[in-house]
C-alpha cells in the first residue's frame, strides 16, 4: 500500500538492529505510522518500522530468546551427563594428543630421512654426515643437493673454531650442530648417519645473528657483551655454546683481545662449543690450546666458489680478495687494498690459502690411491680364487 502510494524509496525495505524497516524518503516520514529507527548517511532516507509490524517483531524477539534459552538448557543437561565421564574423556584427549605428536614426529623423520643416533651418557657429541634439518627439507622440495658435515667434540677436543670465507657455510655448520642437539634432546629423530653419537647437555647457549635493539638502547656489541655475561654466569662442563662471528662488533684489536679472554674462560670451564670467526688471534689461540681445534670451510680458488665442506685440523683463510673479485669489485681497488694490509698478515692469509689448496690436492690423491688400492685388492682376491680353483682341478 505504501509502495503504491509512492511513499517508499527504490530499496523499499532494510534491516536495522535486527528489525525489519521501511526505507522512506525524508519528506514522507510523517505519512507512515511507526517507530523511527535511524537515517541514512545523507539524511535523505529514514528507516521506519510500521506500527502494524511492531507487535510481530516483538513476538519474534521473544521467540528468539526462548530458542536461546532452550539451547542453553539442552547444553547444560548434556554437560551434566558428560561430567560423569570426565576422567575417561580427558584420558582419551591426552592419548589422542600424544598419538598426533608421535605421528607428526614420525612423518617429519620420514621426510628428512632421519634416524636415532647412539646415545652416550656424557655431554659430548659426534655427528657423522649431519644435515641442517630446515635446509635439507627446503632443498628436497627444489631437488637441490644439501651438503652433509661431520663434527666431533669430546674429551680430546672440546672447542672447535671454524673459519673460512663468507657464504662458505660456517654459520650453517654451527646451526646444524645446535638444531640437531636441540631436536635430539626434544625426543626427535635427526638427519645424521646412524653411527653418530649424541649426549645430553644441561645448558645450550647461543649467540647467533644481530640482536641490536633501538628500543632498549642496545647496540650489536652491547648485546653480545650481555650474552657473554650470561654465558659466564652459566657455563660449565655440561654446557654447549654456539657463537657466530665471535669477537665482531667492536675494534678488531680491542674486541679480539676481549674475545680471547672469553675463549680462555670458557675453555677453563671445560665447556663444549663451536665458534665461527675471521679473527686471526682466535685461530692462533685455538691452535695453542690442547683441547681446542681449528677447522675451516673449503674454498676453490680456481672457480672462486665455496665447497661447503668442513675440514678439521687447520684454520681457514677468509679469501677476502678472492670473494671481492667474485663479486666483480674492480681489480685496481683490490690491488690498492692489498697494499694497505700489513705484509705479514697478507703472507699469513696467502699461506693458509695455499695450505688449503695443497691439502685438498693430497686429499684427492689419497682418495685416488685408496681407490687403486681397493682395485688391486679385488684383483689379488680374484687371482687367489682362480689359483685355488686351478690347483683343485
Amino acid at each position: 500500500r505504501y509502495r503504491a502510494a509512492g511513499f517508499l524509496d527504490d530499496t523499499k525495505e532494510s534491516y536495522i538492529n535486527g528489525r525489519r524497516v521501511l526505507a522512506v524518503p525524508a519528506e514522507h516520514k510523517r505519512k507512515i505510522k511507526g517507530t523511527l529507527f535511524g537515517t541514512s548517511n545523507s539524511g535523505k532516507l529514514v528507516y521506519i518500522e510500521p506500527a502494524v509490524n511492531a507487535a510481530l517483531n516483538n513476538d519474534l524477539a521473544y521467540l528468539i530468546q526462548e530458542e536461546q534459552d532452550e539451547i542453553y538448557r539442552i547444553l547444560l543437561e548434556l554437560c551434566d551427563i558428560i561430567r560423569n565421564y570426565l576422567e575417561p574423556i580427558q584420558a582419551w584427549q591426552y592419548a589422542l594428543v600424544d598419538l598426533d605428536l608421535v605421528q607428526a614426529r614420525a612423518l617429519m623423520a620420514k621426510n628428512m630421512g632421519a634416524c636415532l643416533p647412539q646415545f652416550i651418557n656424557k655431554p659430548i657429541f659426534e655427528l657423522i654426515d649431519a644435515f641442517h634439518p630446515i635446509l635439507l627439507t627446503e632443498n628436497s622440495l627444489t631437488k637441490t643437493e644439501t651438503k652433509a658435515q661431520s663434527v666431533r667434540l669430546d674429551g680430546e677436543k672440546r672447542i672447535m673454531v671454524i673459519s673460512g670465507p663468507n657464504a662458505g657455510g660456517k654459520s650453517i655448520t654451527l646451526k646444524t650442530v645446535g638444531l640437531i642437539q636441540w631436536m635430539f634432546q626434544s625426543g626427535l629423530l635427526v638427519p645424521v648417519n646412524p653411527g653418530s653419537r649424541l649426549g645430553i647437555f644441561h645448558n645450550i647457549l647461543t649467540d647467533i645473528g644481530d640482536n641490536q635493539s633501538i628500543e632498549n638502547k642496545l647496540s650489536t656489541y652491547s648485546y653480545r657483551l650481555r650474552n657473554m655475561k650470561q654465558f659466564l654466569d652459566i657455563a660449565d662442563y655440561q654446557t654447549l655454546f654456539l657463537i657466530d662471528e665471535f669477537g665482531t662488533g667492536s675494534d678488531p684489536e680491542l674486541g679480539g683481545a676481549l674475545a680471547e679472554v672469553f675463549f680462555e674462560e670458557l675453555y677453563q670451564r671445560d665447556s663444549i662449543g663451536v665458534i665461527t670467526t675471521h679473527y686471526a688471534n682466535i685461530k692462533i689461540l685455538a691452535d695453542k690450546l690442547k683441547y681446542a681445534v681449528n677447522a675451516s670451510m673449503l674454498f676453490d680458488r680456481d672457480t672462486l666458489e665455496p665447497l661447503f665442506k668442513l675440514s678439521v685440523g687447520q684454520p681457514g683463510s677468509s679469501f677476502t680478495f678472492e670473494v671481492a673479485k667474485k663479486n666483480e669489485i674492480p681489480g685496481y681497488l683490490i690491488d690498492e687494498a692489498k697494499t694497505r694490509v700489513s705484509s705479514g698478515k697478507l703472507q699469513l692469509d696467502t699461506s693458509i690459502a695455499a695450505l688449503h689448496a695443497e691439502r685438498e690436492k693430497w686429499v684427492k690423491k689419497v682418495a685416488e690411491l685408496n681407490k687403486q688400492k681397493d682395485k688391486a685388492r679385488k684383483k689379488a682376491d680374484d687371482h687367489d680364487f682362480r689359483r685355488e680353483e686351478y690347483v683343485f682341478k
